[in-house]
This record gives structure tokens, sequence and C-alpha cells, in this order.
């Protein structure tokens, strides 16, 4: 009876690992959080995997997971999901963690701020060149200040006083035309 009750305290007690091919959504995200942090291509190709998840907080979880890796295969792999994902929130958040990576290139990411359709690839993008702090993109950041949405307006100021550390009054609230 002692050994037992011994096993299944000790069941209990040991850390199990979440399934990342769960149908339960919490054991998905579970399986991202624990992969946070691993640098072997397993982790690498469960993040990749996980990326791609119809649950957007999932796919989310994921691609900032990914953006917390330094390795050039996690960057490919973020340039991947901004060239070829539908969804303009995935791509945004895939391109606000390419700023993460000093070997980003820069011309990526203002292609997404100046011409992609989607709001919020162009605000992820702006996050992202404020994360990569290249001052060779700030010619496009100025142009994205005109930006007809105003989350990227305000994405590409805080970008552009990032980049320049110089930071002067400008509301993007108001009208691209004030």
């Amino acid at each position: 009876t002692l050994v037992a009750l011994a096993v299944g305290v000790a069941l209990l007690l040991w850390p199990a690992h979440a399934d990342p091919n769960s149908s339960d959504m919490n054991e998905r995200l579970k399986a991202v959080s624990e992969l946070v942090g691993s640098t072997d291509q397993g982790a690498l190709d469960t993040l990749d995997q996980l990326a791609g998840d119809a649950e957007r907080r999932v796919a989310k979880a994921a691609i900032r997971a990914l953006g917390s890796r330094a390795d050039e295969a996690s960057r490919l792999k973020l340039e991947q999901i901004v060239a070829k994902n539908e969804n303009g929130d995935l791509r945004g958040t895939a391109a606000a963690e390419l700023g993460n990576f000093e070997k980003t290139d820069h011309h990526i990411l203002t292609n997404i701020l100046l011409t992609d359709k989607d709001p919020e690839a162009r605000a992820g993008a702006a996050k992202g060149l404020a994360r990569l702090h290249d001052s060779a993109a700030v010619d496009a950041i100025v142009k994205a200040l005109d930006d007809s949405d105003a989350v990227v307006r305000s994405g590409a100021f805080h970008a552009l006083g990032k980049v320049t550390g110089r930071w002067f009054i400008f509301n993007p609230a108001a009208s691209p035309e004030a």
C-alpha cells in the first residue's frame, strides 16, 4: 500500500509535458510556453508547426516564441511567415519579432510597413523596425507617419523615436492631413 501511495504521489508531482498536437487549445499554449528558451531543432520544428495553428492565440504565442530564439533558423522561419501567411495579424506579429534579430534586412520590414494591405501587418512592421534600430529605415518610417491607420502612425512615430533618438510633438490619432 505504501509503495502504491508513493508511486501515486510521484506521478502527481512528476512534471508532465504538454502535447503540441492536443485538440485542447490550452494544452497547445502550454506546449508553446514549455518550448520558450529551447534551442534544439525539435523545439524549432514544433514551434513552426504551432505557428500555423488554426487558433490565433496559439499561432501568435508560437511566433513570439520563435522571436525569442537567437538562431538563424528561427529568423528564417519568421521571414517565411511574413512572406506566406494570409493573416495580417500573424504577419504583423512575425514582422515585430523579426526586429529582434540583428541580421534582419530592414527592407523586409519597410516593404511591409509601406505596402501591406493589412494595417495589423503594417503596425507589426513598425514595431519590428523600432526593435531593429536600423537608421537606413528612417525614410520609410517617416513615410508611414502618413498611413491611413492611426495604430500604424503611432507605431511609426515610436519607431522613428527609437531609431533616431529624437522625439517630437506628433498626434497619431489626428488625421494624416493634420
